[in-house]
This record gives C-alpha cells, sequence and structure tokens, in this order.
C-alpha cells in the first residue's frame, strides 16, 4: 500500500514537470556585456516583456520597462518633445554570441565578430528622456578612441543624422518609465 502511494506520487510529480520541460521556445534571460568604455559589473538585461503600463501611462511618456539599463536602437529622437523612440536588443558576446548567431544562421561555421545582437522583438517603445538626461557619445571620428565622452541630446541628434540608426547601439537607463542616461555601445 505504501509503495502503491509512493508510486502515484512519483507519476504525478513527473506529469507535473514534463509539459514545462518539452516546450520548444522559453524565453531565455542574457546577461548584458559592461559597455566598452565604461567600468563595472554587467547589469542584467531587464526582462522586457515586463506587465504593460496602463495605456494613459504611456501616453503620458511613461517608458513601458523595468529600471535598469536596456541596449537598444534609436528610432527617433524628438528633441522639442524631449521623447525617444527605441527597439530594445541583446547585445551578446562570446558563447552565447556564438550560440545565437548559429541558431538565426544555420550553415554558417563562423562568428564574424566577437559580438552578436539579437532583436529578438520589433516592439518600439516611445518614452520621456529626463531634463536631467546624461549623454555620453564615442566620437571615434573626433578623438581616435573608443573611450566615451560626455554629449548632450543636440550632440546626439546631430550624430544619429550621420549614421544608420539600426546599425549604431545605445545602452539606455530607466528611472521610473523615463530615460535618465543614454551611452553610445562602441562596436569594432
Amino acid at each position: 500500500m505504501e509503495r502503491s502511494r509512493f508510486l502515484k506520487t512519483l507519476v504525478v510529480a513527473l506529469l507535473l514537470l514534463v509539459p514545462s520541460a518539452c516546450t520548444s521556445e522559453e524565453p531565455v534571460v542574457l546577461q548584458s556585456p559592461t559597455p566598452t568604455g565604461t567600468t563595472g559589473p554587467a547589469t542584467p538585461t531587464p526582462d522586457a516583456s515586463t506587465t504593460p503600463l496602463p495605456a494613459g501611462s504611456i501616453a503620458a511618456g511613461v517608458l513601458d520597462l523595468a529600471d535598469g539599463r536596456h541596449a537598444a536602437y534609436v528610432t527617433e529622437l524628438n528633441l522639442a518633445e524631449r521623447r525617444g523612440t527605441i527597439d530594445v536588443v541583446q547585445i551578446l558576446s562570446g558563447q552565447e554570441a556564438i550560440d545565437a548567431f548559429k541558431r538565426d544562421n544555420p550553415g554558417v561555421t563562423a562568428l564574424p565578430t566577437d559580438y552578436y545582437i539579437v532583436n529578438a522583438n520589433k516592439m518600439l517603445r516611445t518614452g520621456t528622456i529626463s531634463p536631467e538626461v546624461t549623454v555620453r557619445l564615442v566620437k571615434l571620428a573626433q578623438d581616435s578612441n573608443a573611450d566615451l565622452n560626455d554629449s548632450t541630446l543636440d550632440e546626439m541628434d546631430a550624430y544619429l543624422k550621420t549614421v544608420d540608426r539600426l546599425a549604431v547601439p545605445f545602452w539606455f537607463t530607466v528611472a521610473g518609465g523615463r530615460i535618465t542616461a543614454i551611452e553610445e555601445q562602441y562596436l569594432p
């Protein structure tokens, strides 16, 4: 009798575990590497699929992202309204980059760089840029190094007019639904 109860409990436990282990496309939370030109530990990429904010909050300029640092492309920068529209991405390096590249490019054997950018979600997010925002750009053409330099939104706007916006990622720091810091990610 005791053995029968044990077997039933074991079968039920296995039945509960098997479906979750067999899902084919579980989301993976990835770690963001520390951007070149900055110091400190890597900041985990917050889960971009957080519970959506109420429509009124989004309309008021509250960015639909968790507080923290997010890698993203800038799709629009509106200086007059102090608003930015971004497309969140994941910047991978090391084995994570190799694995993602091979998954996305079957038959190609080598990753052409030491990083790989994944844009798993084409959702655009628009939010208010804080009046106290700090902006740091690489300015490689001006000083021949990849260090981040203090900059302004006006300089960033002028810079974005000279580059392919979907080729230059930035790190956006979000606090309370507002963009509080922007740093360009140097790509070799």
